[in-house]
């Protein structure tokens, strides 16, 4: 997991060197599994492990694009 994280920052600081701006740390903390756990049951149905690697993915895609 820790792995993860430091991979994951270090991607958003490629991100920030590129475009000259911070990533929100709401997104941030979303993308490396740092959030706040949803709390009503409706909103856990959309804090899928699936919808954040697909999240993910796009991200990687959009460094790639640019």
């Amino acid at each position: 997991m820790e792995q993860e994280d430091s991979t994951a920052l270090t991607d958003f600081r490629d991100i920030e060197v590129k475009l000259g701006r911070k990533v929100p740390e709401s997104l941030a903390r979303s993308i490396t599994h740092r959030a706040k756990p949803c709390e009503s049951s409706r909103a856990q149905s959309h804090c899928s492990s699936a919808e954040l690697k697909q999240l993910e993915g796009k991200m990687m895609f959009l460094k790639q694009e640019m």
